[in-house]
This record gives C-alpha cells, sequence and structure tokens, in this order.
C-alpha cells in the first residue's frame, strides 16, 4: 500500500515580479537544473514542481556559482555590487551627493544624499515635490532646505513615502528663516521598518508659520526621532499635525519642540495616535519659553499597550500660556510616565485638561498655576481590546468554512523585497549571525536592515513552542532537508492558486478536507527580512487542513482555489493574540483556521498557513504568531504598507466588496517547499445584459429588466463604501461615496443659473463621476497609487460596469466620466470644483462634529478652484472655518485667564 502524501506548504506571498528567474531551464549544467535533480533524488514522487517554488531559486550560473562560492565567505564582500546583482539579492545601495541652490525646479529625487537646497532666498516661493519615493532598502540624507530665506515660501510635499527598510535622515529645514510660510507635506509615511531621523525643523525664526503636516503616519516596525522642531523661535507660528499615527510597533523619540521660543503660537495636534504597541518617548515641549501660547492636544489617544515617557511641559516658561488637552487616552493601557509639567514656569498659566494613565502622580510640576480639569487612571476609565488592530476577517472559526459562507480574504501579494534563495554552496559558507552577515553585505550595524537581521535571528534564536518543531532555513535544499526529516519524503506543497478575490469579499464553494477531514501534520516557512531568502520554518501538532473553492460573490463564477489550515490546539498562545482580540474567548477554547495565501508541507490531504516574517519589535504570544502573513497588525487597508507596493491590476478588483482582508491565506500548488511565487491572474466581471460583437462592442440597447438591476446592484457599493480618506482621520460613521455623490448632485441643482452652463448635464456628471468606484474602491493619495494607474483602474471598472448595463445609457455613463476625468468642459470645471467644496464642506462639518483638526483637506484644495462660484462656494467654508477657529481660540484664552 502507498504511503500516505505529506504537503509542504510553504508560506510566499503573490509577487508582481519574480526575482530568480522563469520557468524550469532545459539547460542541465544551471544551478536551477541542480536543485531540480536533487529535489527528485529526495522527494521521489513524481509531483510536478510548482513555478512559484522555482521562481525564488537563484538565478546564478553553475560557472558564478562556483565563483562566487570561492569567494565566500572572506572575500565575498569585494564584488558585492556583482554578486548581489548576479543573484538577485537586497544590498545596499551606494548614495550619491548631490548639492542644487536656488531655482532648481524638483518634482522627483532618488535615493541619495541631498546636501543643500535654496539657501539664502528672497521673496518667491520653492517647491520640491517628491524625494525618494516606493524605495527598497533607501538610505538617504538630505542636509538642508531654505536655510536663511526672507519672505520666501518653502514647500516640501513628500519625502520616502511608501519605503521598505528606509533609513532617512533629514537634517535641517527653514533654519533661520524670516516670514513667509514653510509647508512640510509628508515624511515617511507608509514607512515599512524604518530607521528615521529629521535634526531641526523651522529653528530660529522669526515672524513664519511653520506647518509639519504628517510625520511618519501608518509606519510599521522600526524606529524614528525628531530632535528640534521652532527652537529659538521669535514671533512665529508653528504646528505640527499628526506625528507617528495609526503605526504599528514603532519607536518614537521626540527630543525638543519650541524649545526657547519668545511670543510663539505653537500646537501639537496629536502624537502616536491610534498605535499598536508603540514605544514613545517625548523629551521636552515648550521648554524656556516667553510668552506666546502652547498647545498639545493629543498624546497617544486610543493607543494599544505600548511604554511611553513624556519627560518634561513648559519647563522654565515665563509670562506664556499652555494647553494640554489630553494624555494618555489608550483602548489599552501601557507603562506610562509624565515625569514634569511647568517646572520652575513663573507667571505661567497651565491647563491640563484630561490625563490617563496608571502612574497617578507628576513627579514635578508648580503648586500654583496649573490646573487640572480631570485626571484619571486606566482602572476608572472604560477600555476595551484593540481588535481593530486585527484586520476584519483575518482569524474564522471552523464552522464558518462552509458552502456560501461570504467572508473578506486577506490580500496576499507578496509585499517583501524581492529576493532569491542562495545556492547551499555558497549560503553554507556564510555563517548564520548578523554579525558576520553585516560585514559581507556592507550593511550599517544601526540602519533599518542591519535592524531586520537582529529581529530575524532574535526569531531564529526563540526557543521552540510546546509541540513545535522549527528551524530557519538559508537555501532551497535546506528546506526541503527539513521537510523530509519531519514528514518523510512523500510530500506535497499546496498553496493558493492566485490573488484573486484579495482584499474583497469572497464566497466559499465546496469544501474538502484533506485527509478525510482529520487531524494531520504540515510544515510552514515563514518569509524573513535578510539580503538573501531566509525562511522560518516550523511545524506543529494538532491541525486540520481543507481545500475550499473561492468564488466571486455576484457572479457565484469560481475565482480562486483555496488552502486553509486549522489550528485545534490554542492553549499555549497569549491571551493579546490576534485571534482571540478578534474572535474571543481565550487561549485553549476556540480553534482558528486561518485561510492560506501561500504553500506549505503536509502528509497527504493537508494544507498549512503561509506567512512573511516582517522584522519587528513585536508583542508576541507565549508560543509563535501564525497566519500574519507581514506580521502586521493593523487597522486599516494599508499595510499599509508592507515591502514593496505594487499596485494591484484592476482587473482583480472587479466584484470585490472593501472590507480589510484576513490574514489567513489561500495557498495553490502541491509541492515540497510552499512558496507563493508570482502568479497575479486577473480577474473580470463578465455582462449579464445587452447583446455585444466578439471585440465587445455594443450592438443594441438593452432594455431587460435584468440588466438594469444588475447595473443598480453593483452601484449598491457606493452606498456602503465609506470614503477612505475619513477612515484615515478615525472619523466614526463616514460618509460613503453615494452620499459625496448625492450632495455635489444638489448643488449642480441649485447654483444659480450661469452663462452657456447646462444645469442638466452637471447633475448627471456628478452623479456619475464616481461610479467606477463601485468596483475599485475609493482610491486616496495615501494609497500610493499613480494618477495614471488610478485612472486606468477606473476606466477599466467603468467599461466593465457598462458592458453590464448596455446600450446608449451605458454609452452617455462613458461619454460623462469621460468628460469629468478630461475636464474637457464648463460643466465638467463646475463639477470638479462641487466636488472640492463638498470636501471642505463635509471637512468642516466632521471638526465640528469630532472636535479634529483635518487641515490636509483644505491645504490639499487651496488654489485649485476654477470657476467663480466654485471659489466663491469654497471661500465662504473657509470662512466659517476661520471664524469658528477664532472664537475656539478665544474660548481657550479666557479659560486661560
Amino acid at each position: 500500500m502507498a504511503s500516505p502524501l505529506l504537503l509542504l506548504l510553504l508560506l510566499l506571498h503573490y509577487s508582481e515580479a519574480e526575482p530568480a528567474g522563469s520557468p524550469e531551464s532545459p539547460n542541465p549544467f544551471t544551478e536551477r537544473a541542480a536543485f531540480i535533480r536533487y529535489w527528485n533524488r529526495k522527494v521521489p514522487n513524481n509531483l510536478p514542481h510548482p513555478s512559484f517554488f522555482l521562481s525564488k531559486l537563484t538565478p546564478l550560473s553553475a560557472p558564478d556559482a562556483a565563483k562566487f562560492s570561492s569567494l565566500a565567505p572572506s572575500n565575498l564582500s569585494s564584488l558585492l555590487p556583482k554578486f548581489c546583482a548576479a543573484a538577485a539579492l537586497l544590498c545596499p545601495l551606494s548614495p550619491s551627493l548631490s548639492s542644487h541652490t536656488r531655482g532648481s525646479p524638483f518634482s522627483s529625487y532618488e535615493n541619495g544624499n541631498f546636501t543643500n537646497y535654496d539657501t539664502n532666498a528672497a521673496g518667491g516661493r520653492s517647491s520640491f515635490s517628491n524625494y525618494s519615493e516606493n524605495f527598497v532598502l533607501a538610505n538617504d540624507h538630505f542636509r538642508r532646505y531654505g536655510r536663511d530665506s526672507v519672505g520666501h515660501d518653502d514647500d516640501f510635499s513628500s519625502y520616502g513615502p511608501n519605503g521598505n527598510l528606509v533609513t532617512t535622515n533629514f537634517t535641517s529645514y527653514g533654519t533661520k528663516t524670516a516670514g513667509a510660510a514653510d509647508n512640510f507635506t509628508s515624511y515617511a509615511r507608509s514607512a515599512n521598518v524604518p530607521d528615521l531621523g529629521f535634526s531641526n525643523y523651522a529653528a530660529e525664526s522669526s515672524g513664519r508659520d511653520a506647518l509639519f503636516s504628517q510625520y511618519s503616519d501608518d509606519a510599521n516596525s522600526g524606529d524614528q526621532s525628531f530632535s528640534g522642531y521652532g527652537k529659538n523661535g521669535n514671533g512665529a507660528v508653528a504646528d505640527f499635525v499628526t506625528y507617528a499615527n495609526n503605526s504599528n510597533t514603532i519607536g518614537n523619540t521626540f527630543k525638543n519642540y519650541g524649545e526657547e521660543g519668545k511670543g510663539n503660537g505653537q500646537t501639537f495636534a496629536s502624537y502616536g495616535q491610534n498605535g499598536n504597541v508603540p514605544e514613545n518617548s517625548f523629551r521636552s515641549y515648550g521648554s524656556g519659553t516667553h510668552g506666546g501660547f502652547d498647545q498639545f492636544i493629543a498624546y497617544r489617544d486610543q493607543s494599544n499597550v505600548g511604554d511611553d515617557s513624556f519627560t518634561s511641559y513648559e519647563k522654565g516658561g515665563n509670562d506664556g500660556s499652555a494647553l494640554f488637552t489630553n494624555y494618555g487616552n489608550s483602548s489599552n493601557p501601557g507603562s506610562e510616565s509624565f515625569k514634569s509639567y511647568g517646572q520652575r514656569s513663573s507667571n505661567d498659566h497651565i491647563i491640563f485638561k484630561e490625563y490617563f494613565a496608571d502612574d497617578t502622580s507628576f513627579k514635578v510640576y508648580p503648586k500654583s498655576g496649573v490646573d487640572f480639569k480631570e485626571y484619571y487612571n486606566s482602572t476608572s476609565s472604560s477600555t476595551t481590546m484593540a481588535n481593530r488592530w486585527v484586520e476584519d476577517g483575518k482569524f474564522f472559526r471552523e464552522k464558518s468554512l462552509r458552502k456560501g459562507t461570504i467572508m473578506p480574504m486577506p490580500d496576499i501579494r507578496d509585499r517583501m523585497p524581492p529576493r532569491a534563495f542562495l545556492p547551499r554552496s555558497i549560503a553554507g559558507k556564510i555563517p548564520f549571525s548578523s554579525a558576520a552577515v553585516t560585514e559581507i553585505f556592507l550593511i550599517p550595524p544601526d540602519s533599518a536592515m542591519g535592524n531586520a537581521m537582529e529581529s530575524t535571528m532574535a526569531d531564529c534564536d526563540r526557543t521552540p513552542s510546546r509541540g513545535e518543531t522549527k528551524r530557519c532555513i538559508t537555501s532551497a535544499e535546506d528546506m526541503i532537508d527539513f521537510a523530509v526529516s519531519v514528514l518523510g519524503n512523500n510530500i506535497a506543497v499546496r498553496s493558493t492558486s492566485n490573488t484573486m478575490g484579495s482584499k474583497g469579499e469572497i464566497l466559499i464553494g465546496d469544501v474538502k478536507g484533506v485527509n478525510g477531514g482529520n487531524v494531520t501534520e504540515s510544515v510552514s516557512c515563514h518569509q524573513s527580512l535578510f539580503p538573501y531568502l531566509v525562511y522560518y520554518c516550523h511545524s506543529v501538532p494538532h491541525v486540520r487542513v481543507y481545500q475550499a473553492e473561492i468564488l466571486a460573490v455576484e457572479s457565484r463564477e469560481k475565482i480562486n482555489q483555496g488552502t486553509a489550515i486549522c489550528h485545534l490546539d490554542t492553549s499555549d498562545w497569549g491571551p493579546t493574540h490576534g485571534a482571540f482580540l478578534a474572535l474571543g474567548p481565550g487561549p485553549g477554547k476556540i480553534e482558528l483556521p486561518p485561510l492560506v495565501a501561500s504553500a506549505a508541507l503536509h502528509k497527504a490531504g493537508q494544507l498549512s498557513v503561509e506567512t512573511q516574517r516582517i522584522a519587528r519589535k513585536t508583542v508576541r504570544s507565549a508560543s509563535y504568531t501564525p497566519f500574519y502573513p507581514s506580521h502586521r497588525v493593523q487597522s486599516t487597508t494599508t499595510p499599509t504598507s508592507m515591502g514593496v507596493k505594487s499596485p494591484l491590476p484592476s482587473s482583480q478588483l472587479f466584484r470585490i466588496a472593501r472590507s480589510s482582508a484576513t490574514r489567513c491565506v489561500f495557498s495553490p500548488n502541491l509541492l515540497r517547499s510552499g512558496w507563493r511565487g508570482n502568479h497575479p491572474r486577473s480577474i473580470g466581471i463578465h455582462a449579464t445584459g445587452g447583446s455585444a460583437s466578439p471585440d465587445g462592442t455594443v450592438l443594441k440597447e438593452s432594455e431587460n429588466a435584468a440588466s438594469a438591476i444588475d447595473f443598480l446592484t453593483l452601484c449598491r457599493r457606493l452606498k456602503t463604501t465609506k470614503r477612505k480618506g475619513w477612515i484615515n482621520h478615525g472619523i466614526k460613521g463616514p460618509e460613503s461615496i453615494a452620499d459625496h455623490m448625492y450632495r455635489m448632485a444638489l448643488m449642480a441643482l441649485i447654483a444659480g443659473d450661469l452663462p452657456g452652463v447646462n444645469r442638466e448635464r452637471c447633475i448627471k456628471i456628478a452623479i456619475v463621476h464616481d461610479i467606477a468606484e463601485a468596483i475599485v474602491g475609493d482610491i486616496t493619495p495615501s494609497d500610493g497609487v499613480p494618477k495614471a494607474e488610478k485612472s486606468r483602474r477606473e476606466q477599466t471598472a467603468l467599461n466593465e460596469m457598462c458592458e453590464i448595463l448596455g446600450g446608449i445609457r451605458a454609452e452617455e455613463i462613458k461619454e460623462l466620466w469621460a468628460e469629468y476625468e478630461n475636464n474637457s468642459s464648463i460643466e465638467a470645471s463646475l463639477v470638479k470644483d462641487f466636488d472640492k467644496v463638498e470636501l471642505i464642506l463635509q471637512a468642516l462639518e466632521y471638526e465640528m462634529e469630532h472636535e479634529k483638526v483635518l487641515d490636509e483637506f483644505f491645504i490639499s484644495t487651496t488654489g485649485k478652484f476654477q470657476t467663480d462660484v466654485g471659489k466663491s462656494w469654497a471661500a465662504e467654508v473657509t470662512s466659517r472655518r476661520n471664524r469658528r477657529q477664532a472664537k475656539i481660540n478665544s474660548n481657550h484664552m479666557k479659560e486661560i485667564w
């Protein structure tokens, strides 16, 4: 009787580009061919070799592999650039030095050292749009921007967004400037494993307005610091809107804000809001100030556990006014310390409105001149488990894996930097230690990559959990050997077939239990951050594995074949594991099946979950943390930012409701090492009504009820999809896309008669201008999708929707949408203005309703209105906002006095 077949479920996410070449080479003298022969000897079951696994193999030729092997380990660094390029590895880039003087126009600059930009400018305006966008392993330094300028406006739009393993430092911005304004919009937003530094912003400025909108929001797992903001300012206005909001496992240090200022007005709106397991240190705010007004609105509001320290606020102030609105109102309390408030201040008027922490006393604060409005500790405040940090649907119960169940699916695309395995002949000679690898690959020890490697080594050195068999492997041959040692030599790899269904709702079709649905064994391998591919492979007992059809919710067509593994014993998992936050009740009380987005090794009829192990300081449970393909616990869809972001083709977004995706993964092929290679397969919406020629052209008008109802059913998503900009800013119960479009249509209806403007056409354009978002969702600048790509996705989605509707009405919708998109008529220009007016009006309403500061929306629309009506209505909204803000400031001053 044949022995049972074992499955290896390797945890690789799908990627858009393969780092290690194409399918099996017929050349028998390649490293790839040598590995396949090794595989066949170790696993003689004649099963096919999965392409997603082979795509990770080294691209080195046999002669090159022999050459580099002879140099390993001590002499590899002498040929590092050639070695990294030939072997498809992740190696540090060599930055270049650049210096640019006044008048140099910049829209984009990438990866390097930038010495000087726009020093000694007088009058006018400078704008720097993009610096090192979407870079992997960036190592950037920007030394000086806008120093000693007078009456000159400086704008810096974006520095280092969407980077992966980013090491950056911005030394000086707006030092010794006078008059006019500084505006830094975004610094290192959505960075993954960052190591960030900003030394000085608007130091020694006089009579100048300084605004820093976003610093490292939505960042994941790293460290960042800001050394000085507005130091020695005189009569200046310094506002900092958000710092490290919505970040995950980030170490934050802010050393000085507004130090030694004279007569300044300073507001820090939000620091570390909605953070997950943060390590925050704020050294000094408003130290040694004279006169002026300082305000700190929120510090670590709604954060989840972590460690926080605030050293001093308004130390040594003189004749000033200070207001601290909210400190430490966490969703789950962590370790919090506020050391001193108003120490050695003289004639200051200081108000502390709300303080939430277990630390029930300030170490130092004055006995007079300070008013504490409300003081809480965490035991008296109502807090709940921060299950918002777990993606919706990441975990589910075994009973949910039934035919007919609708559930969210995670984003299973590869977010890790592309790399290949090293041949064992080379990997085996490199000592597996961070010190050795750092030396060979010339990685700075305190860089983002250096920190990531340290975290990988810590994972590998961790003591196995009860019943766990684990090993970190550094070559494809090692993975095969480990799997065979655990499961025997009759093994297979399974993973989810493709990425279709990612980040949307799916319908479960037929479900089959592997090994008859009985308890089985498997090996799962999780990708780690290292210059070459390293996997954390382990086997855990007590699992059941299933294969399930994945169907589109509305068409019920099969779009994918998924693999799910159910962990039956969770007794060793920590009580704050994301699974229990999402599902309850606690360790050992429930089983947990995640969907497998990758491949893994198992016994016959088994599947396993793949994860990408991203280096980070994650608070772990007592045992390993499975199911997180990127180990990112997050409250929004972004992963944020994991690894290199490659936009999902719009065809893969069709028929997907916008919901967070579970990190349980679907996995495709059967083979012995389980990785998810590059299998991006697009999906499309099939028209259900109308008549079309073979090339898709509509031949006749479709007036039947089926076409209309199918189209309207699809448009329902406009009612249920919330506008992402508001979600990103923490607005509860935000407006939907349809809400936004409806009020725009009302604007078109009530606007006064304008010469040459067709009111009815304006209404129609307003109704259809965002209609494609029923499929692609609300794509915002924070998603990092280029404008051209966004337009392409929406155009494709619109075509699919109109194909469903069919007829002349579909053609009219296309025409109206294109008119708006191209801004090709006065009606289109007017509706574009209505779009912006509705945005800022809604922002004002949310500011009033939620007591938030939503400057970003007003800044982004300033100066962009095209028509007199748009300019007039926008001015009215802005005027009302300014009057409201003036009243708030006046009331604050009255409270203080």
